[in-house]
């Protein structure tokens, strides 16, 4: 039986606590419901799964320890998230010879916005302007921005500390408001506006299987509505260029499984961020009869 490590630092301590009477995925915090889905479809595809979280682990002489007890090494990680991760775990586990879904490398890129954004500029993939700004930062900065303009973090989840500013002081405030969060940032990123609705794709294999588009409800800051549930979500069609416009980021990028943001203008498509893997609830949500953890369970057992 192979066997599957689920590595997030939402693990709970105790596998057996989880309560799956209210797998509601607006209820559960953070990627809850998405460990608890990969979960119990690994174990019902006949995987050994364990759910840990990542800063429990040690590694001693090729040998792994969690929670101070020797463990056998897992055949793969499925890797939730990178942020809290102690990276050096992670490549020696894959030194192990332990393969991860998505590659790590891949994980760490996409984890690293600005390294995602040159490699797809240099890729030719169509992505918003974009400058990467060292802080602190001088005024003249200001002088090929055009106003309002989006600025986040180098580094957050579910778009924390993105905000819309429409001033040079709105910039600065935000920015005190960052390094007041991100103590350790030194850059932050500077994104054009693209005022349209947004569309949220989920691929396997790096091919899209469904897109969402998402239009802000009434009064609804439309970034506030890319990253809560104040917006009104609708199927859209993956037409020839946005499946182009995907499969050529998920190559640049090497990502298999992964939820990318794009913005839409008319009828041009721009990708402004690649996640992986990324989150799938609005996908089982809003497609009647879909389980994207069982077709993620299915992609592993295909490549095995």
């Amino acid at each position: 039986m192979f066997k599957i490590w689920i590595l997030t630092s939402e693990a709970p301590d105790d596998e057996s606590i989880i309560d799956r009477s209210s797998l509601v995925s607006e209820g559960i915090p953070g990627g809850q419901y998405e460990n608890i889905r990969l979960f119990d479809e690994l174990k019902y595809a006949g995987f050994n799964v364990k759910i840990i979280n990542p800063k429990r682990i040690e590694i001693n002489n090729n040998l792994i320890m969690c929670n101070n007890q020797y463990i056998n090494k897992p055949d793969i990680v499925v890797l939730r998230t990178i942020q809290g991760s102690n990276i050096e775990i992670l490549r020696s586990l894959k030194k192990l010879g332990i393969k991860f879904i998505n590659d790590l490398d891949a994980h760490l890129t996409c984890a690293d916005k600005p390294k995602q954004l040159e490699i797809l500029f240099k890729s030719n993939v169509d992505i918003p302007k974009t400058k990467i700004i060292n802080l602190p930062f001088e005024h003249d900065i200001f002088d090929d921005i055009i106003f309002p303009v989006v600025v986040k973090p180098i580094s957050s989840q579910r778009g924390e500390l993105v905000k819309l500013c429409n001033t040079i002081d709105d910039v600065y405030i935000h920015c005190k408001a960052i390094r007041n969060r991100f103590s350790c940032q030194r850059k932050v990123i500077f994104q054009e506006y693209i005022n349209g609705p947004s569309i949220s794709v989920n691929t396997i294999d790096g091919s899209p299987i469904c897109a969402q588009i998402r239009y802000p409800k009434e009064n609804i800051d439309f970034l506030v509505s890319n990253r809560r549930d104040d917006a009104i979500r609708l199927p859209y069609s993956i037409n020839d260029d946005l499946y182009n416009l995907i499969c050529k980021a998920t190559k640049a990028l090497n990502i298999k499984i992964a939820r990318i943001d794009i913005l839409k203008l008319g009828n041009q498509y721009k990708i402004c961020e690649v996640n992986s893997p990324g989150g799938f609830s609005g996908r089982d949500d809003y497609f009647v009869g879909t389980n994207h953890a069982r077709d993620i369970a299915a992609y592993i057992m295909s490549i095995l």
